[in-house]
């Protein structure tokens, strides 16, 4: 596709995907952005797994200023897998900055996922400001739990056995336990064989444990470094209580070679109530961000909470995607299917006023309702809040991975 857009100064510029003989353009800009610098060898790595098709450009007199980057991924919500656009490799030289050129590219991407029945998109934001003017929104928070030796947990009894892995050999079932794990969450990227690959052993390298019940059941595993008396827990997986004590058994015995262990993880992560002493070294760190991109696909695929049929009048305001802007009737049934559609009866007293992103923290459970209404980011009768939020699901949120 190709998009002229006009700006002020008179310059024009053209908007479609990168072509395969500017690899090398699109790499220096994505380099200097980002201030990264890759040997000749991770450059023709890179060159063998590009797909410019993902690479969306804004060029001037030919030559690229800006680009995004759409990566197509799924993601586990609610007990199904969703279509996912990943953004990735936001970036424009500093001349050409502050000329809107990121925004049109983010507005025209937006069409494309929209296109590609991708119906929610994610990324790990510079500026978490600067992607909430475009309808992203905070989802999950990453916190570190940084735990003195004297604070492991203590030992307890376990019959299951912990062995150490090659995790190249063992990708499949590693795989498996992952799945099954993360589909107890919102949010969680559904792997394929070539993220683990590409992805999850090139950024968490290290060591490896797989933890198998007594009859032999793989029922966990863990991902972790140690290097200078501190143990990194970058993965932390179990299907069981007894694989996470198991683990933990495991990680404790390493407190004659550390002075610290930390564990990298999700926000509400139960660990410190389980400690003896829970006084630990906590730091929380706000991590990646959602976008609804068609909501009207979204509510389709989403499961509500059971119970009688219910209608919601909803305002959601959305600039940069007309279609998801206005007023709409969100439907419930008895089973908790859900569809919207356009409200034709005008105004409403029930109606609850919110912004797209609002809707996307709500939905997949980042935020409660009546807690966004209390913070006025959702507008309206409070009864009606609360009643929308008996409809959603609990569920709690995480992400394990980055692009």
């Amino acid at each position: 596709h190709l998009y002229l857009t006009s700006w002020g100064s008179g310059c024009r510029m053209k908007i479609r995907t990168l072509k395969p003989e500017e690899f090398d353009e699109h790499m220096k800009l994505s380099q200097y952005a980002f201030q990264i610098e890759l040997s000749a060898e991770e450059l023709e790595q890179a060159r063998a797994r590009a797909r410019c098709e993902e690479v969306i450009v804004g060029v001037e007199q030919e030559r690229i200023v800006s680009q995004v980057r759409i990566i197509p991924l799924e993601v586990n919500w609610n007990g199904i897998v969703l279509k996912m656009g990943g953004i990735s490799s936001v970036a424009s030289w500093p001349e050409s900055r502050r000329s809107g050129h990121v925004g049109k590219l983010l507005r025209h991407a937006m069409e494309e996922m929209k296109a590609n029945g991708q119906s929610i998109s994610m990324l790990a934001p510079f500026s978490i400001g600067f992607y909430r003017k475009y309808g992203w929104e905070l989802f999950i928070d990453r916190v570190k739990y940084t735990l003195a030796t004297d604070k492991l947990p203590q030992r307890m009894q376990n019959n299951g056995k912990v062995e150490r892995i090659q995790v190249r050999d063992h990708a499949e079932l590693l795989g498996i336990l992952y799945q099954t794990y993360s589909e107890s969450f919102n949010g969680t990227l559904a792997r394929t064989a070539d993220w683990w690959e590409h992805s999850v052993f090139k950024r968490k390298k290290g060591d490896a444990v797989l933890y198998r019940s007594q009859n032999g059941t793989p029922e966990g595993y863990a991902l972790y470094k140690v290097k200078e008396r501190r143990l990194d827990i970058h993965e932390l997986v179990y299907l069981t209580e007894e694989a996470r004590v198991g683990l933990w058994n495991f990680f404790s015995n390493h407190d004659s070679m550390i002075d610290s262990a930390v564990l990298h993880t999700y926000s509400g992560d139960p660990l410190p109530y389980q400690l003896n002493d829970p006084r630990i070294e906590q730091s929380i760190h706000p991590y990646f961000m959602v976008r609804i991109v068609d909501v009207q696909s979204l509510v389709k695929q989403l499961s509500f909470q059971p119970g009688v049929r219910d209608q919601f009048v909803l305002q959601i305001h959305d600039e940069d995607a007309s279609w998801n802007d206005g007023l709409w009737m969100l439907d419930i049934t008895e089973e908790g299917k859900g569809s919207l559609s356009r409200y034709q009866d005008g105004t409403s007293s029930k109606r609850l006023d919110l912004s797209i992103g609002t809707l996307a923290a709500l939905l997949i459970g980042y935020k409660r309702a009546r807690d966004l209404q209390q913070m006025d980011h959702i507008s309206g009768p409070r009864s009606e809040a609360v009643r929308l939020g008996s409809r959603i699901p609990e569920a709690m949120t995480n992400f394990m991975d980055f692009f």
